[in-house]
Order: structure tokens, then C-alpha cells, then sequence
């Protein structure tokens, strides 16, 4: 905008153009519907516009207008003009867009190449000033040369926006310079160093439009956000948008002062009058104060008389919430109705913000979530106009600790971390200690297998010596040494397996009913013979006859061997042991008392660990282990018991057990199937011998020397062994290794029976017994497994595998013997039974069911369905059917009949013997005589049944005929 002389201002507007006149308070318009950008006076008085792509127009005060310079007259190079300028010599600069900078002197045009022309005025030296987006120019009107100034060269390193809107100059060397963005530029043309003020100094906004001087020494800064004053020695800046009405967008270059002073200043809504003279600095006060606090969830207008207490507090300075108050908002207030609107606020939390907050007209400040803590929060009051504080305060804010955040509860939890660090640790031991244990107990059960071979190569030996009669009293004494010494031996290793056996398997038990007379009677008879020896009196009192408890029987001989073992060996002689019950309404308790050597004190707490014996055990020369009393503990636990002590020492100790009444605590563990215990009398090993002797002696009448025992174990001597004592009575083939067993077997090696070790190098015996057992060619074969694993457990592993019987070393060569027997008797009598199915089979079809040829099978119609194998019944009925399929084939030999069932003949000949104890020529003899008598029976002729039986020769067949039947075929009719 512009004033003329005559008191007309002009108005460029985005419409055209217009003109007011303040005499008459009458508008009048013109260039309708064209873009006005930039107004200039000549120096005849002529008014130009420049406009958007229309060129340069003339304006008369009456609106009327006509072009003067335009790109058509060839006076511009482009009709986009920005900036119009009318310099102290009469000469008019019109800045364009995207042309060159052109100056009009009369009708001459001087062009110079400066283009995106933004701003265009003029230094006290007479040159010319040229700001563009990139920097600006200073023209020398006298040489025509330029200088580009304020690039982006000058300061690499800077963040300068040389987008110059507005120019300045203070004096010839240093300008004001207004960007778009970048806030205003006090800069030193000698020097090209820059000054930047910018809103954190006061500014209303960083994009300045215009700057111009207000005739009192200050710069007046109109911007997009309002109006500021600027003091140019201090570079002090003032917003004066506290006066009502300036906060607004102006619009660039559109600055005017009138003649009265005032200055014009032209904005989106209209022109804005402003008295330079009446506008400064201000200064008032605005006491600051709380006002409230509101908390989130609870309503002001309906608090409790708990919640009352937090409004309260502001009056106070100094609030206090829980932890679950933690999001609030604070009201504050400064009082000053004439200025509130020049007000700002910020505000900062004093703990939590890093920083003050944005100043704003907002008077509140909003927390959410605010961890528990005690802060300050600080609030101050600024004026918008200078930026000073007019006033400021603080409250105190505490944000209580949960609970569970409270210092009492942080040393709960310091001794609860403590507690489980003691775990940790204490559990990391046990896991230490454990895993020591168990490697000790794994060395222990390593070194007892390795014990029980040539233990049993020790007390097999020297029971074959005892049976000699020629013994002399002398030699049978030092015999019954090393035999009680063996047993002993043989006790603890039982012992330690028995431990380990406790120890890894828990959950196995089979509870049943026990009569507690017989059961402690059986156990003073084990200790009878060595209580006799040391002259100590075993006691049994206060035992009813009819009381009985519920225990594992293996276990309870357990428990109360090891009790009343120690009792004896501690105990010196001439001593006393007394075993003693009691019974209360839920419990029975059963005391084992002795007047020995006792417990030290020192050692009491430590009886029940594993491998501990007391300082006094120790020297008291007893073998012990120290495994006993543990192992006792674990099976009393398991029986829902409980196992205590007290000792003095040198004066006894009594041991306590007590268990519960009934079994319903055991009731999962009740055994349907009951095995022998302690209970039932106590066992006479010698009564055992004896009669193993006498089935010995009956089953040895029957068994042949030919009959072959496959012996397998990794120990030479027990080999050497078995094969000299058995040599008597069978052919003894022994190898060394599973894998050597099963070569022999599948390279056709004959044998009867399998006996081997289970612990082994490489495959176990247990694993060798599965593969024949689950072989069709070899699964007839009879096996018993040897180890030296003890206990029910063990037993029942190995017979899971298919085995036949199961013996722990070391064993009794007479009982192994016996046991073999035993099992080729039981297979002697189920070869009669096969045999008679496979007669049966023949005399299909047969009508005379009372023939003098009575079948086998007639005979054992009692044999028990349970002892039959399905798969051993189908190979003896499809070997009879395939010898009737050729029963006239006088060539038909053992050769066609295994390529028939698949089987070499080794494996073949094996099988059938020892289901049918026949060999498979003599099967196939038997298989057409029979068939022969049932065709006698029909009427045939001697020498046709010969024909169709398969014989040639009727003579062989006459003779072989009367052989087994006791009667010529002649007759038989």
C-alpha cells in the first residue's frame, strides 16, 4: 500500500486494485479480477502496480487504469512482477519472478540478471538493494555491477534460510534482513556474519513479512502471527500483540507510513493503524496462584470427604495422592483483567520435565501416569509483549508408593531374594553333592557287578567242595570260614544295590498284609546264629499273635535286617537286644533296643547320611557300609512311616519305627499278586538244596548228554567254569559276547538252551534274549538270564524281554542245573503235546475214534492253554500238513520239507526237536506210519498203504511198522 500527497491510499489486493479516500470516506476500484502484488509512486506522482502476470499498470485516483510495461511493449522480460520500487533519482526497479531485474529510466530499460526478485529498496550510498529466495543483491548504480550477499557459501556449517523477504539497512554496512522461516538477520556486510533473533527471543514468528522503522529508533516487525518492535542496539524484542486486535497474518511488503506518524500495515483482514507512540514496553503485575486440582476419575463437583483433602492442599502448597491418583490436571491463574490476554504461561515439573514447557495462554498442566515420587512443580507467568516474568510459583506434589513399593516391603523382599539366593545356592550344593553321590553310587554298583562274577567263581566252587563227604573236620572248618565270609561279601553288595534300587525307584511297591510275630521271628532267626556266636540274648516282648501291618515285604526285611543287624554287630558280647511292639488307635511302633556301644552325640545328627559312620562304628572294627540306616529311613518314608533314635553312648540305642494302622495311605500300591515274604516262615536254605538235589537227581534221568547249552558271559573264568561243572551233563558251547552268541546262532550252531550274563561289553544279555525271542527260527529257544542285579524290579525287566527264568549272581550251579532241568522237563512234556497235534492232524477224517492207535493229544486233553505258543502250534500243524502232502513221494526228504517252511535246515532241525523231540527224519517216519494204521484200519492192502505211504520197500516198511506199533501191518485191521 501506499499514501499520496493528496491524503488517497492505494491498496493492492488479490482482486485488483483500491483506492480510498479519507476526505470523503469513499472507495473507488479498479484492474478487476488481476493480481496486485506491489505498489510504487513515481516521481511525477504516478501511482504503478504491479501484478500476477499482467505487467506493470498506471493508476489514476479515480481507479482507471492502462498498462505501461509488459513483456508484449517489450519493455519486461516476463509480466510476473514482485516488486516495485521508485529510487531517489526518479528511476522505477521492477522485480519479476522469472525475469531479469529491470530498471526504467524515462523510457530507457536496464536489465540486469537477477530473477525470483522478492524485495527491492535503497542504501544511504545510493546503491540499490535486491533481496531474492537466494540471498540478496547490492546494485552500484554507477559501474552496473552486482554482489550477491547472504548465500548459504558464506556459512556451510550454519542453518541459515536466505529466503530474504524484507531489507533494512541500519547504515552502508549493516541491514536487517527478514526470511521466510527463518526469523530476521542482523548482518554485517564486511564481516558477512549474521545475528539471528527468532521466537525463543520474543518474535511472534520465524516467517517475517516486513520490516520498517518507526520514526522513535525501534524496527517494526510484521510477521504471519502478529506485530513485534525490535530495539536495534540491544536487539531487544517486543511483542505488542498484547493490544487487542494485532495477532494476525499480514501480508508482505505492505507497510506504510502515513504523514501524521502512524504506520499502515496491511493483513489478510483488512490494514491495521498503529500509533508508534503509544505502543511500548508494559509493565504490570499478575499475582500467580493455584487454583485446583483435578484428579482423573474423581468429579470436583462430587468428592468425598476423603478427596476434599486434595483440593485442600493447593491453599497449602503441598499436595499428597496415592498411587493410583498419579493423572491429574493443575489449574493456576495470574490476575490481571487489563493484560490478561498479553499473559503466557509455562511450567515445569521439577523431577520429571528436563525442560520448561512452550509458553501458551493455556492455564492448566495436565500429568498422566506419573510414577510415585515427590516433585515440584513450577509455574511462571511471561508477558507476551517482552517475554518477562511477571510472576511465578510452585506447589509441592507427592505421589505416594504402592504398598508393595514401600521400604518395608523392599526389605520383605530383600530377605525373600536373600532366602532364594540360600536356595539357589543350598540346592546347587545338594545338585553338586548329589552328582558326586551319584557318581560314587555308579563306581559302587560297577565295582559290586564286577564283584558278584568271581564272587560267584569263588562260592559256586567251594559249594561243589561241600558237598564232599571225605572232608576232614579241619578242612570243612576253614571251608565254612570262606563260605560265611562269601556271604557276608555277598550281603553288602546285595545291600548297595538294594540302596540304588531305593533310590531310583520310588514309586515301585507292592503292598500286602504281613503277620508282624512271624515276620519279626523270621528276622531273629536270620540273626540268631551270629547272635549265638557273641552270646547275646535276642528278645522278642509285647507282641500280639493276631497283629498284622501293611508293608512291601521285600521292603519290611529290609528295614528290620538292617535295624536289627546293627543292633547285633554293635552290641558287645554277653550283650541284649530286645524287639518290642506297641499299638495306639492309628499307629503301631516297633522298638529294636541294645545295650552297645551307642551313638556320640556329635553324631547323631549325621546318622542318616549316605556313607556315614560314626567315629566309634569306625573304630569298633565292625564292617559296615553305611548305607543301612539311610536306605531303612527311605523305605520307612515311603511306608507313610517315620524311623527315630535316641542313644547315649556307651549305653545303647533304641530305634523307633512307627507306621500307620490300615492301608488306606497304600492303597495303590496293594499287590494282587503277593510274593513270598518273611511272613511266612522263615526259609531253610539247606531244606531248598535238598530238594533242587532230588529234582536234579530225577531230571537228570531224562536228560541227554547231547543236549546243548549256549553258555554267553565276558568273564573267561566263569566260562571255564560252567563248561567243566556242566560238562557231565550237557554239550556247553560258551562265548564271550552277545554278538558272538548270535553269529553262532545265524551261522547255524546248534543248541538247546540259552544261558547268559545281562551286564555285558556291547550288547546286554537282556537285548540278546529279546532278538531270539523275537526271531520265529529262534524264538523256541529257552533262555535264563544272569546278573547281578537284585530285586523284584530287576527280575521282573528281564523277564519282560521274554527270558525263561532269571538268576542273580552269584548263583548255585546246582539251582542254575536245576533250573535247566527243570525247563527241558517242562518242554519234554509240551513235545507231547505237539506231537500228539500233529498225530491229531494225520487222523483227520478219521470215523474210528477208539483205535488201538490212540493219539498223544487224547492223552493231555488237560494241557493248559496258557503254557502254548499260537505261533509254535501253526508251525507244527503246516510241517504235518506239508509231510501229508508228499506222503507218497518216496523221494520226499528233510531237504524239500525246510525249503517248504522257509527255514534252513540247522534252524529247522531245531525247532522241531525241541518242540516235538523228534528229529525231522524221524517226524516225517512217524507222520506215515501213522497215516499208514489209519489206512490198514480201511481195508488196504499191506503193499498199496506202502505204495501211498511212500515206502518202496515193503519189508522196511513191515519192519518199521511192527517197531513202532508192536504189531505187523498184516495185523492190523
Amino acid at each position: 500500500m501506499i499514501q499520496s500527497p493528496d491524503g488517497l491510499m492505494y491498496f493492492a489486493t488479490d482482486r485488483g486494485i483500491s483506492v480510498y479516500d479519507a476526505r470523503t470516506h469513499s472507495w473507488r476500484h479498479g484492474l478487476y479480477n488481476k493480481v496486485a502484488l506491489s505498489l510504487t509512486r513515481t516521481a511525477n506522482g504516478q501511482v504503478l502496480v504491479g501484478t500476477y502476470g499482467d505487467g506493470v499498470y498506471a493508476v489514476s485516483p479515480s481507479g482507471d487504469s492502462h498498462k505501461v510495461y509488459s513483456a508484449a511493449n517489450g519493455k519486461l522480460k516476463t509480466d510476473y512482477v514482485f516488486s516495485l520500487f521508485t529510487d531517489r533519482q526518479g528511476r522505477v526497479w521492477i522485480g519479476c519472478l522469472d525475469g531479469d531485474l529491470v530498471c526504467m529510466e524515462g523510457d530507457k530499460a536496464h536489465y540486469y540478471p537477477i530473477s525470483q526478485v522478492q524485495v527491492i529498496t535503497q542504501i544511504s550510498n545510493g546503491n540499490i538493494a535486491v533481496g531474492t529466495s537466494n540471498g540478496f543483491y547490492i546494485v552500484n548504480q554507477s559501474t552496473g555491477k552486482t554482489q550477491l550477499y547472504f548465500t548459504d557459501a558464506e556459512a556451510p556449517h550454519i542453518d541459515r534460510n536466505n529466503f530474504v523477504q524484507s531489507l533494512l539497512f541500519a547504515d552502508d554496512q549493516h541491514v536487517w534482513i527478514g526470511s521466510d522461516g527463518g526469523g530476521m538477520y542482523y548482518y554485517n556486510l564486511k564481516t558477512r556474519k549474521a545475528i539471528n533473533l527468532t521466537t525463543a527471543n520474543g518474535l511472534p514468528s520465524n516467517t517475517i513479512y516486513t520490516l520498517a522503522n518507526d520514526g522513535r529508533g525501534r524496527i517494526v516487525v510484521s510477521t504471519d502471527h502478529g506485530l513485534a518492535l525490535v530495539y536495534p542496539k540491544s536487539h531487544e524484542v517486543v511483542n505488542i500483540n498484547y493490544v487487542n486486535g494485532l495477532e494476525r497474518e499480514y501480508k508482505r511488503m505492505s507497510l506504510w507510513h502515513m504523514l501524521d506518524g502512524r504506520i499502515v500495515v496491511g493483513s489478510n483482514d483488512g490494514a491495521v493503524i498503529i500509533d508508534p507512540r503509544r505502543i511500548d514496553r508494559l509493565s504490570y503485575r499478575a499475582p500467580l496462584r493455584f487454583t485446583q486440582i483435578e484428579v482423573s476419575g474423581i468429579d470436583p463437583e462430587d468428592i468425598d470427604e476423603v478427596n476434599e483433602d486434595i483440593y485442600k492442599m493447593v491453599a497449602d502448597s503441598d499436595v499428597i495422592l496415592s498411587h493410583r491418583q498419579n493423572t491429574f490436571l493443575v489449574h493456576f491463574e495470574s490476575i490481571n483483567f487489563k493484560y490478561q490476554h498479553d499473559i503466557l504461561y509455562s511450567y515445569q515439573l521439577d523431577g520429571f520435565d528436563k525442560q520448561w514447557s512452550v509458553p501458551s495462554n493455556s492455564q492448566t498442566a495436565r500429568y498422566v501416569n506419573l510414577p510415585p515420587g515427590h516433585y515440584i512443580l513450577h509455574v511462571r507467568a511471561l508477558s507476551h509483549n517482552d517475554g518477562r516474568i511477571i510472576s511465578q510459583h510452585s506447589i509441592e506434589i507427592t505421589v505416594r508408593e504402592p504398598w508393595y513399593n514401600t521400604w518395608w516391603m523392599w526389605i520383605f523382599y530383600l530377605l525373600v531374594f536373600g532366602a532364594f539366593i540360600h536356595f539357589v545356592w543350598v540346592y546347587y550344593k545338594e545338585r553338586l553333592q548329589r552328582r558326586y553321590f551319584d557318581e560314587k553310587i555308579n563306581f559302587f554298583i560297577h565295582t559290586a557287578h564286577d564283584i558278584r562274577t568271581p564272587l560267584s567263581l569263588i562260592l559256586a566252587p567251594l559249594s561243589d567242595i561241600a558237598k564232599d563227604q571225605e572232608l576232614s573236620q579241619r578242612s570243612r572248618y576253614f571251608l565254612d570260614i570262606a563260605r560265611n565270609n562269601g556271604n557276608k561279601l555277598l550281603t553288602m553288595i546285595t545291600q548297595l544295590l538294594d540302596f540304588q534300587k531305593s533310590d531310583n525307584q520310588d514309586g515301585v511297591m507292592y503292598v500286602q498284609e504281613l503277620h508282624v510275630k512271624r515276620l519279626l521271628y523270621a528276622q531273629k532267626a536270620k540273626f540268631q546264629l551270629v547272635a549265638d556266636q557273641k552270646d547275646i540274648d535276642i528278645q522278642i516282648s509285647d507282641c500280639p499273635e493276631n497283629l498284622t501291618v501293611w508293608m512291601d515285604a521285600s521292603m519290611a526285611d529290609k528295614i528290620f535286617q538292617n535295624l536289627i543287624s546293627n543292633a547285633v554287630k554293635y552290641t558287645p558280647e554277653g550283650g541284649k537286644v530286645v524287639i518290642s511292639t506297641s499299638v495306639s488307635s492309628d499307629h503301631i511302633s516297633f522298638k529294636i533296643a541294645d545295650n552297645g556301644i551307642g551313638i556320640p552325640k556329635a553324631a547323631q545328627h549325621h546318622i542318616f547320611q549316605n556313607f556315614y559312620r560314626a567315629e566309634n562304628a569306625v573304630n569298633s572294627k565292625v564292617a559296615g557300609s553305611g548305607l543301612g540306616l539311610m536306605l531303612a529311613r527311605r523305605l520307612v518314608r515311603r511306608h507313610g512311616g517315620k524311623l527315630t533314635f535316641v542313644s547315649e553312648e556307651g549305653r545303647g540305642t533304641t530305634f523307633t519305627l512307627v507306621l500307620p494302622l490300615g492301608n488306606e495311605h497304600l492303597r495303590k500300591y496293594i499287590s494282587e499278586n503277593p510274593v513270598a515274604s518273611p511272613s511266612k516262615g522263615v526259609r531253610d536254605e539247606g531244606s531248598l538244596a535238598q530238594t533242587a538235589f532230588q529234582v536234579l537227581l530225577e531230571t537228570e534221568k531224562k536228560t541227554k548228554p547231547s543236549t546243548t547249552l549256549l553258555f554267553v558271559d565276558d568273564n573267561d573264568e566263569l566260562r571255564t567254569y560252567i563248561r567243566l561243572s556242566f560238562s557231565d551233563y550237557y554239550h556247553v558251547i560258551d562265548v564271550a559276547s552277545a554278538e558272538e552268541a548270535l553269529e553262532y546262532l545265524k551261522g547255524g550252531g546248534l543248541c538247546d538252551f540259552v544261558v547268559s550274563d545281562v551286564m555285558m561289553p556291547g550288547m546286554q544279555g537282556d537285548e540278546l534274549c529279546r532278538i531270539i525271542k523275537s526271531n520265529k527260527e529262534t524264538s523256541w529257544l529257552p533262555v535264563i538270564l544272569l546278573t547281578a542285579k537284585t530285586g523284584r524290579d530287576s527280575i521282573i525287566e528281564g523277564l519282560g524281554v521274554g527270558a525263561d527264568d532269571f538268576i542273580t549272581k552269584p548263583f548255585d550251579t546246582e539251582i542254575l542245573r536245576t533250573k535247566i532241568n527243570s525247563i527241558l522237563a517242562n518242554r519234554l512234556r509240551l513235545s507231547q503235546y505237539y506231537l500228539g497235534r500233529s498225530i491229531g492232524i494225520v487222523k483227520e477224517g478219521s470215523t474210528d475214534s477208539k483205535s488201538d492207535t490212540q493219539s498223544v493229544v487224547e492223552q493231555n486233553e488237560e494241557q493248559p492253554s496258557k503254557v502254548l505258543d499260537v505261533d509254535d502250534q501253526e508251525f507244527i500243524d503246516k510241517a504235518t500238513r506239508i509231510v501229508l502232502d508228499n506222503l507218497s513221494d518216496a523221494d520226499f526228504n528233510i531237504d524239500q520239507l525246510c525249503a517248504e517252511m522257509a527255514m534252513s535246515r540247522t534252524l529247522f532241525y531245531g525247532r522241531l526237536k525241541s518242540l516235538t523231540s523228534q528229529a525231522p527224519q524221524e517226524f516225517i517216519r512217524l507222520i506215515k506210519l501213522e497215516r499208514a494204521a489209519i489206512l490198514l484200519k480201511q481195508g488196504n492192502s499191506v503193499l498199496d498203504v506202502s505204495v501211498r505211504t511212500g515206502f518202496v520197500n515193503v519189508k522196511y516198511f513191515s519192519t518199521l511198522f511192527k517197531k513202532h506199533f508192536g504189531v505187523s501191518p498184516s495185523k492190523c485191521k
